[in-house]
């Protein structure tokens, strides 16, 4: 039996007159449902007007066609590529077709063409969309959207970004090829009751996708939306940042069906990744604008006189001096407050000032007169704040490209901050220091990238805030100040800063604990080091030992565990000091080390600690906090030399401080590595008659622990 499909038609009605089987078992349909019909109705609607001019041009006019190429519906609702040869009888108006079953090959062309498509489009990407100029941001993602529309086929566009606290998407950008209406036009606005499909798939960061809107409930709120837009087809991607469904990158076939598969889907998600980067940026850059507008309305409008004095001296002054006291902020820069008082409330104000010194609680608001420089008596309300900072400045810090001001404005902003968040006395530090991020901890980190950073620190010690707080802490306009005490624009100023350098924020506060904002700005064309050492490639000494984990932030006890797994040690993890407590009891072997958090709602690290050791007499200690090593030495809460690590942390920060706790009265547990991962006799003999001479050189091996820093000379980097 003949595998090629062949038939007799009548080349004026356009009917079949005759089918052979391999016609039927191909197309699926029997002798009788093809019989009498238009081949036309079979065709794919792309290639009826084709069909029609071979037939009407060539057929009729009784020329004989080659490897004509159209598709036809099988039965199925499925199309198959078939190639034709046809001999027409014009006189008899009939013609004798033979057709070949092509769909295998033309599969795999489109696959080669999808496959070339789809690198064109990636090195498209990859070099003319990344790191955009900010003044080239709105340009660019029209020139995306339209690149990603004709590479999906698709003849509408847009960008819609998630408003949660209103409950709708907004349509914030849109390409539209020609003759396709804006869907902007008609409403920019899309209520969650017609997404709750799309945003339901989107929770789990895959893709929606509607091949036939036609195939939606006719009840069905999404399908009226579409349709009344003229929308056949429509593509749905998730815009995720730091793991969250921001919004979507919405395509839509207007007049037509467009089906998609991997081969599409993949290279649209990866282009959504960038268009969330752009937009970003974009609406990084939006905030910035915004509430630096805010600030100066503020500051300019403002009625009150803002005054920071240290030992005595004022430091800085607002624009409202001259309404206070007459002068001018330059007139009053340096010079000693006290000045300006009047001299009957100065022993008032300057036991004040000692009280608070010492630390006592009083109230923050106060009058007393001021002499105006007129010489009038004015009487002025006081809301004081006494704040003892330190700083703790790194030394050669690594370079950052960023501008001044910008640094300022984040310090002015944090120390506003602290200011409000402390009552009576409090202490601010601001600390700077370098990290380095790989691969391992940015997987386990949404939102970081592996490289060097230089790090900004300001803490304070003040009322810390709660959950619910952190997790609108960035958002423009959100305050817990009263009315007209702030704005809600301070700390996203700062997020817009940072994400406009490329940079990271992390926030660890706890209620009644203080807060500390890490700040993290990528390293300026960093030089080309040696080779570092790798220490999560070291084992932890041992390996098998136990260790009780404390930890109550969920995220943060399951990262570590699965850390410290992953280096051989059995953990037993506890998300309270309680359960800590339950699981020390219950362990009926012995428990090596504890590394638990320093801050928990229950009782402290230190305390915590202080139990199970009377549980586990050679417990060794680890302990752990997002707030910084000087905050918690400040608070009483940990001793001098502890073993203490501060988070976000590596997991080669972790090694390195899991392998000193073992270390320390461990001997055995001793080892040597250099830059070159060799030991240098000389050298550690050398150190270690400089820095512990009682040691000998034979012992030196199993006492010294060297790290050789590859500048010609060693440091000790642990020496017991």
């Amino acid at each position: 039996m003949s595998i090629d499909l062949i038939c007799i038609a009548d080349i004026r009605t356009t009917s079949f007159i005759k089918v052979n089987p391999a016609f039927k078992e191909t197309l699926g349909y029997t002798e009788e449902e093809l019989l009498g019909e238009s081949f036309l109705h079979f065709i794919h609607p792309d290639d009826i007007d084709p069909t029609r001019a071979v037939v009407e041009k060539k057929l009729q006019q009784g020329e004989k066609v080659i490897n004509f190429e159209n598709r036809y519906r099988c039965k199925d609702g499925s199309y198959k590529w078939l190639s034709w040869v046809s001999h027409p009888r014009p006189e008899r108006g009939l013609t004798y077709a033979l057709a070949r079953d092509i769909t295998g090959r033309k599969q795999t062309e489109a696959r080669l063409i999808g496959q070339e498509a789809v690198q064109r489009l990636l090195i498209k990407l990859s070099t003319d969309f990344i790191n955009v100029p900010l003044n080239r941001i709105e340009g660019a993602i029209h020139d995306l959207l339209e690149i990603l529309g004709k590479f999906a086929g698709m003849n509408r566009v847009y960008i819609s970004r998630h408003d949660l606290g209103r409950c709708i998407s907004i349509i914030t950008n849109e390409w539209c090829a020609k003759g396709i209406s804006s869907a902007m036009d008609r409403t920019r606005e899309i209520p969650f009751d017609l997404l709750a499909d799309i945003v339901e798939v989107h929770k789990k960061g895959r893709p929606f996708h509607l091949p036939n809107v036609m195939e939606m409930p006719e009840a069905h709120s999404l399908r009226s939306y579409l349709q009344d837009r003229g929308v056949q087809s429509m593509l749905a991607i998730p815009l995720m940042q730091e793991g969250f469904c921001i919004g979507f990158l919405g395509m839509d076939a207007v007049g037509k069906i467009q089906v998609f598969d991997d081969m599409n889907i993949i290279p649209l998600t990866l282009a959504a990744g960038i268009v969330t980067n752009i937009t970003a940026r974009q609406r990084a850059e939006e905030i910035l604008r915004e509430s630096e507008g805010k600030y100066r309305l503020l500051v300019e409008n403002t009625n009150e006189l803002i005054l920071v004095a240290q030992d005595g001296l004022i430091r800085f002054v607002n624009g409202k001096s001259s309404d206070f006291l007459g002068y001018r902020p330059d007139e009053l820069t340096d010079n000693p407050f006290s000045d300006f008082i009047h001299p009957e409330d100065r022993k008032m104000v300057l036991e004040r000032h000692l009280k608070r010194l010492k630390g006592e609680i009083l109230p923050g608001v106060y009058p007393f007169r001021v002499v105006h420089r007129t010489g009038d008596e004015r009487w002025v309300e006081v809301n004081a704040v006494m704040i003892q900072w330190e700083g703790k400045p790194a030394g050669n810090l690594w370079p950052v490209k960023m501008d001044p001001s910008q640094i300022d404005q984040i310090l002015a902003n944090l120390c506003v901050n602290a200011r409000d968040a402390i009552t009576g006395v409090g202490k601010l530090t601001i600390e700077t220091g370098m990290k380095t991020f790989d691969r391992e901890y940015c997987r386990e980190h949404a939102g970081f990238v592996p490289g060097d950073f230089v790090l900004l620190a300001v803490s304070d010690d003040g009322c810390g805030m709660d959950r619910q707080t952190m997790d609108k802490l960035f958002e423009p306009f959100f305050t817990t100040k009263e009315v007209g005490k702030g704005t809600g624009l301070g700390l996203a100023t700062i997020y817009g800063i940072v994400k406009q350098n490329n940079g990271f924020i992390n926030v660890y506060s706890e209620p009644g604990q203080g807060t500390t904002f890490r700040i993290y700005i990528p390293r300026s064309q960093p030089e080309v080091d040696a080779p570092k050492i790798q220490p999560s490639a070291v084992s932890i000494p041992g390996g098998s030992e136990t260790i009780l984990l404390v930890e109550d932030e969920a995220a943060i006890l399951k990262m570590t565990r699965m850390m410290l797994e992953r280096k051989g040690c059995t953990v037993l993890p506890a998300g309270s000091p309680t359960e800590a407590m339950t699981l020390a009891q219950a362990h009926e072997g012995v428990i090596h080390l504890l590394i638990t958090d320093v801050v928990m709602p229950e009782m402290n690290g230190r305390d915590l600690a202080g139990r199970l050791t009377s549980l586990y007499p050679n417990l060794k200690l680890l302990f752990m906090s997002g707030y910084t090593a000087n905050v918690i030495a400040h608070q009483g809460i940990l001793d001098k030399g502890v073993s203490f690590i501060q988070k976000p942390f590596s997991m080669a920060d972790l090694v390195l401080q899991v392998r000193g706790c073992w270390m320390k009265g461990n001997p055995d547990h001793m080892q040597f590595f250099t830059r070159e991962g060799k030991i240098n006799d000389a050298v550690i003999e050398k150190m270690l008659s400089a820095c512990h001479s009682g040691f000998q050189a034979g012992m030196s091996r199993r006492y010294g622990h060297i790290l050789d820093a590859g500048t010609g000379k060693a440091e000790v980097f642990n020496l017991c």
